[in-house]
């Protein structure tokens, strides 16, 4: 429970996983809740106009290059958000599967090497960011952790013992 002087944080998910009616994953990125950037059609004529003086023009076309620039990189972001999604689907099928007791020991460095990317963009992609999953909305962090080798010689993420042990802890008698 939070106090009434805390602030509420709403928080939106940067992608939803989901089954269809076969049982295929489907990963959806919101992309039409977003505001969609493009370039001004004003400055666009302005570029054309021979009335527009040379200085002007020259500026315009810095300004759509960086633009430009800027819209493909924000793509990009997306892209890469939805590369991790999908990977993390694959390496943490348990936890899709079945819950967080689930959950598999995961490093970022194994994420970046099977999408060859460096581990800093891994990091920087999906730091802050969330997930809404059939089993509730976590942050992409939720998915990276150490682990380790239980009774039967398998690994077993810390999160997953962080949540037997909350469970354990929740059905006891409080009186005793």
């Amino acid at each position: 429970a939070t106090s009434s002087s805390e602030p509420v944080i709403f928080v939106m998910p940067e992608v939803t996983v989901t089954r269809d009616l076969t049982g295929a994953w489907q990963v959806d990125s919101h992309r039409e809740y977003r505001p969609r950037l493009r370039l001004s059609h004003r400055y666009l004529e302005m570029l054309h106009d021979p009335d527009t003086p040379a200085e002007a023009r020259h500026y315009i076309r810095q300004k759509i290059a960086e633009s430009k620039l800027l819209i493909h990189a924000l793509d990009n972001r997306q892209s890469t958000i939805e590369k991790i999604t999908w990977c993390l689907i694959r390496l943490q099928k348990s936890f899709f599967e079945y819950g967080r007791q689930h959950l598999q020991p995961l490093i970022l460095q194994q994420v970046a090497q099977e999408l060859g990317l460096h581990e800093t963009t891994v990091g920087r992609a999906i730091a802050n960011k969330y997930v809404q999953t059939p089993h509730g909305l976590v942050p992409f962090k939720f998915f990276f952790s150490t682990g380790m080798e239980n009774s039967t010689g398998s690994m077993v993420s810390s999160q997953s013992i962080k949540q037997k042990l909350q469970e354990l802890i929740h059905r006891e008698n409080p009186a005793q």
